[in-house]
């Protein structure tokens, strides 16, 4: 199966049983002679864990970025086995779910994604391999033979956005701090009214929140506390405004508190 254009926001380090963020190796290479010290040959696929992964140093056109070895694989039910489902065709299937089916959706990616969280359940991303079946980023693209099983794209929260991957569909995920806001529109010739939006904040390396996005609400008042920190989802896009996501309804985002 094709592996064109997959992108690695973070993997697994065999030697601390972790995952950790592409970003912190980055820092870590360029503060190392631009050598990979003690990650050369640690450094594996996020979620199945099997597939070895090499790094490709940053150059005038490129970011530092990760790629699979030609000689290692990805385990069977792993995302990144699938090549990447159209931006339409996953708009379409998002948007024909219930409210509980893509809570349900969100709460299984939640726990796919957020590896600690998976670990605490003891459910799936926390073992090495998931079926194709049981694999939330995993969905069915129809095709005059049937089904053809295609992947979402994944985007951690703090990782970069190229503009090449503007528009396109993602699966936001990660640990975040979060704030309700009430706001009023009152536009002329329209009854003024309220709606909320729910504001999410990256942790940076000293701990501090820093705005991320706002997600529009609606009527919705979300139950949060600015003390406390969140596992969440969101499925939408990035657009022309950097780093605003759009999420593909009101309905596409779920959280969850990360518990001590």
């Amino acid at each position: 199966m094709a592996e064109k254009h997959k992108s690695f926001d973070e993997f697994y380090y065999r030697t601390k049983d972790e995952n950790q963020d592409l970003v912190d190796l980055v820092d870590y290479v360029e503060n190392n002679k631009n050598k990979l010290g003690n990650y050369e040959g640690k450094i594996f696929c996020p979620e199945c864990k099997t597939a070895e992964l090499y790094f490709v140093h940053k150059t005038s056109k490129v970011r530092a970025h990760l790629r699979r070895c030609p000689t290692s694989n990805h385990e069977d039910g792993c995302t990144y086995n699938y090549q990447y489902a159209p931006r339409k065709v996953a708009r379409e299937l998002i948007n024909s779910l219930t409210y509980p089916e893509i809570q349900d959706k969100l709460d299984s990616m939640i726990n796919m994604l957020c590896k600690e969280l998976g670990k605490k359940k003891g459910l799936m991303g926390a073992g090495t391999a998931i079926s194709t079946k049981d694999n939330p980023m995993l969905i069915p693209v129809p095709k005059d033979e049937g089904n053809i099983i295609k992947a979402l794209r994944r985007k951690k929260l703090n990782a970069w956005v190229d503009e090449e991957e503007k528009n396109e569909l993602f699966v936001f995920y990660g640990q975040a701090k979060l704030a309700v806001e009430e706001k009023k529109s009152e536009k002329e010739g329209r009854e003024p009214f309220t709606y909320y939006c729910l504001n999410v904040y990256n942790q940076n390396k000293a701990g501090k929140p820093v705005f991320r996005t706002s997600l529009y609400r609606g009527k919705m008042k979300d139950d949060v506390s600015t003390d406390d920190l969140y596992y969440i989802a969101i499925i939408g896009q990035v657009g022309t405004r950097g780093w605003k996501i759009d999420m593909v309804n009101t309905n596409a985002v779920k959280y969850c508190k990360c518990e001590e």
